[in-house]
């Protein structure tokens, strides 16, 4: 296993292993198999096993209740045909061809670029894996090349589909399954760090697989990317680097290897660092159900400060700073005091920070002016400030509809997160994208 966790951070040492602003393509690895091994280190000290739990019947219901993940062993999915049933020649003989991700690197990033920072003119996004169409005699078969495939169940012949059991074993009652995915991979093809919105019944069907998971209080030692990002909902941390990451190494992550017919419950906004575990090509089935935090989310983007596209730019950076500081004043009826507030400009401002390391990405830094780190706004401290006052009261209306719906939700870390998201998407809505780092800094400053 420590083999396969060097390969694991091998491959995301290629994430960020260049010179940062020079974007140069100098393979990294050779000259640091020692730290590699250092991390390794540090990962098994650090991390705790995942408990194992027996299947009963209401075992979904009580996990959903803890909100903690789990192994569950000696369920229904042990019987499952496709567990004896898709070795190597059956699987060629029923998956001819393939589109399939193969990477230059042992890791497949997030890169959707419909994000808003994904369309800004003149930045260059450069991915190092791409779509191609093989045969299944070459993914499956032993090889160098790193291959990852994703596809929804329904996709499979039905030769295949019907060798799955019975979905609502590992689902939430009551709930929609919103999507049933197979994932394939052969080692070291990594995902790096990242969260999903829903719950995740991860079932092993070929093949072993490792997990490392991180709660979402573990956010703030993670450095997100951007919720703006095409790579929303990753981590930025290349533990190759670590001094450029430091407050990593306080993470407490878990850890877990699936066998066949293991089942592992991710609950929402878990982290999550996962890839094969040995040499045959892995196959998994996801199973994804509606979370409360969806809802959470789309009812936050209903509530924005008082807005007028007319207005002029001070204006708008007037309005929606007194709207955030107000979020967390001393005053009672507005402050968000269920939601850890000290240092929490800070972490948002920590997402664009890091920006500069990612080789990835040639632009960004110079469209967002993040090399500029001294610049800030003079920002209004109270409703006093100029027309501020005028909108005092609707100002405040938003503020306590926002606390309102936030307040119907217990995880607190949970909610960090997703006020920071959606404070993201009020910045792209109401200022240009240059001005949102400095807007970023400046409310730091101010807190």
């Amino acid at each position: 296993q420590s083999l396969i966790l060097i390969l694991l951070v091998l491959g995301l040492g290629l994430w960020f292993g260049h010179e940062s602003l020079q974007h140069s393509h100098t393979d990294p690895w050779g000259s640091d198999r020692k730290y590699f091994e250092g991390f390794t280190e540090l990962v098994s000290k650090a991390s705790k096993p995942v408990p194992p739990m027996v299947f009963e019947p209401d075992i979904v219901s009580h996990l959903i209740d803890t909100a903690e993940p789990a192994v569950i062993i000696k369920s229904r999915l042990a019987q499952w045909p496709a567990i004896k049933k898709w070795k190597t020649e059956f699987l060629m003989e029923n998956l001819p061809t393939l589109n399939v991700h193969p990477s230059a690197a042992p890791w497949v990033r997030i890169h959707s670029q419909v994000q808003p920072f994904g369309q800004i003119e003149g930045v260059n996004w450069q991915r190092q894996w791409e779509e191609k169409v093989i045969s299944g005699a070459q993914f499956f078969a032993p090889s160098s090349e790193n291959y990852y495939l994703t596809m929804p169940v329904t996709n499979l012949p039905e030769a295949m589909q019907i060798d799955l059991g019975d979905f609502s074993d590992f689902s939430v009652p009551w709930r929609s399954i919103w999507e049933a995915n197979v994932w394939m991979s052969n080692a070291p093809t990594t995902m790096p760090i990242h969260y999903d919105l829903l719950h995740n019944f991860y079932c092993q069907i070929r093949g072993d697989k490792k997990f490392n998971l991180f709660p979402p209080s573990d956010a703030k030692y993670l450095y997100v990317y951007p919720r703006l990002h095409p790579s929303s909902r990753m981590s930025q941390v290349n533990p190759t680097q670590l001094e450029r990451f430091p407050d990593f190494t306080s993470s407490r992550p878990l850890e877990v290897v699936l066998k066949p017919g293991d089942v592992l419950y991710i609950p929402p906004y878990w982290f999550h660092h996962v890839s094969p575990a040995g040499n045959v090509t892995s196959v998994s089935v996801s199973i994804h159900t509606e979370s409360d935090y969806v809802s959470l989310r789309d009812d936050m983007q209903k509530i924005q400060p008082p807005y007028n596209s007319f207005w002029s730019q001070n204006m708008k950076r007037d309005v929606l700073a007194i709207f955030l500081i107000s979020l967390f004043s001393e005053d009672p009826q507005t402050n968000l005091d269920f939601v850890p507030t000290g240092d929490f400009f800070k972490s948002l401002e920590r997402r664009y920070e890091s920006l500069q390391h990612d080789y990835e990405v040639i632009g960004l830094v110079e469209a967002l002016s993040i090399q500029d780190s001294e610049a800030r706004f003079t920002l209004p401290k109270s409703f006093e400030s100029g027309m501020l006052r005028n909108f005092k009261e609707p100002i405040l209306r938003s503020v306590g509809a926002l606390k309102h719906v936030m307040q119907n939700y217990q995880d607190k870390a949970i909610l960090h997160i997703e006020l920071a998201n959606h404070i993201e998407d009020l910045l792209n809505h109401m200022l240009p994208k240059q001005e949102i780092y400095k807007m970023i800094r400046s409310l730091a400053a101010l807190a």
